[in-house]
């Protein structure tokens, strides 16, 4: 019971970290977001609110498919980040 209490008490405060970094709102907490399926479908939803100058229409399944397989095709959380923050803030799919 401690441990599962521990992790449960570590899960809340790194929520919370991520949630407050630097005194901003940089993250959102969904509760509902429950599979990687629901996860990949909400980033799929940022990804097309953030760049309405570059997408004319939403992503088609094949070309989500992309950008999912190019991330997960990456060998570190690191590499992931990098590859998502771009070069200069911005990062292209081919």
């Amino acid at each position: 019971m401690t441990v599962e209490t521990n992790e449960l008490n570590f899960e809340d405060q790194l929520i919370h970290y991520l949630v407050n970094i630097g005194g901003t709102k940089q993250w959102e907490y969904l509760s509902e977001i429950q599979t990687n399926d629901q996860l990949w479908a909400n980033f799929k939803h940022i990804l097309e609110i953030n760049n309405p100058d570059k997408l004319t229409r939403p992503l088609s399944k094949t070309e989500f498919a992309q950008v999912e397989e190019e991330i997960s095709n990456l060998d570190t959380p690191y590499h992931a980040g990098q590859f998502l923050y771009g070069l200069n803030g911005k990062s292209t799919f081919n």
